[in-house]
C-alpha cells in the first residue's frame, strides 16, 4: 500500500508498504500522530496529496460509496469506533451482510455466533448499546470488524479499548487470525502485548514516519 499523507497535520508525507504477514507495532513521541495514522490506512483520513493502493488496486476517495468495498476488508479497532445505537447487537453484527446481501432475514454465522460465545455476549444480542455497559459494547464493536474477514487489521492500544478480563481471549482469537498471514497494524504501551505480536516497527518522530 502506498499512503502518503498529508502535512501540517501532525504527520509529514510519508510511503508505507504494507505486506502480507507483516506486524508492525507504532513507536510515537505522539499518540495523536499514531491515531491519524491508523485513520489514514482505515480510510478514514483523505490524503491531500498522492495515493494509496489497496490490494494492488488504487484507492478512488471522490465518493464513499467507492470506498465501502476496501472499508469492508479493514477492521479497524480504535477509540473513536462506533456502533449504531439504535439498532441492537445482533443487528450490528448483521449491518454489512444487509447491505450486500441485500435482505433483512438474515441470521448471525458460525463464526460470529462462536466469537460472541468467546466474550460471553451471546445472551445480550437483543440489547441495545444503550443498554449495555461499555465494556460489552467494545467488544461488540471488536467483533464487527473481526467478522468482516478482514485483509488488514488496526488496533489502537487494545489493552484499553478491551476490558482487562476479556484482553487474554482477544489475544488468543488476534493470535489465530494472524497464523492466515493477516497484516496487522498497532500502537500499544503494553510491552509483552508488543513482544508478542509485532514483528516490525513504524516510528513517528516530530511527524516523520520512518520504519523497518
Amino acid at each position: 500500500m502506498l499512503a502518503p499523507q498529508r502535512a501540517g497535520n501532525g504527520l509529514k508525507p510519508f510511503t508505507l508498504l504494507i505486506e502480507k504477514g507483516e506486524v508492525y507495532s507504532i513507536d510515537t513521541d505522539s499518540s495523536l500522530d499514531a491515531h491519524l495514522l491508523l485513520k489514514t490506512l482505515a480510510l478514514l483520513e483523505l490524503p491531500l496529496s498522492g495515493g494509496y493502493r489497496f490490494m494492488a488496486k488504487a484507492i478512488d476517495f471522490s465518493s464513499y460509496r467507492k470506498l465501502l468495498p476496501f472499508k469492508k476488508r479493514i477492521a479497524y479497532i480504535a477509540s473513536d469506533s462506533g456502533i449504531l445505537s439504535n439498532r441492537t447487537i445482533k443487528e450490528n453484527l448483521l449491518f454489512m451482510r444487509y447491505c450486500y446481501e441485500n435482505s433483512l432475514n438474515l441470521e448471525l454465522d458460525q463464526n460470529t455466533q462462536q466469537l460472541c460465545h468467546i466474550f460471553k455476549l451471546t445472551e445480550k444480542l437483543d440489547k441495545r448499546p444503550t443498554e449495555m455497559n461499555l465494556r460489552d459494547v467494545r467488544i461488540a464493536v471488536a467483533i464487527r470488524e473481526l467478522i468482516k474477514s478482514p485483509q488488514l487489521i488496526l488496533l489502537e492500544r487494545p489493552e484499553d479499548f478491551i476490558a482487562h478480563k476479556q484482553f487474554e481471549r482477544f489475544e488468543s482469537v488476534l493470535a489465530d487470525l494472524l497464523t492466515t498471514k493477516l497484516p496487522l497494524v498497532f500502537l500499544s504501551w503494553n510491552e509483552r502485548f508488543v513482544k508478542r505480536f509485532a514483528t516490525q516497527k513504524i516510528r513517528i518522530k516530530n511527524g516523520q514516519l520512518t520504519y523497518a
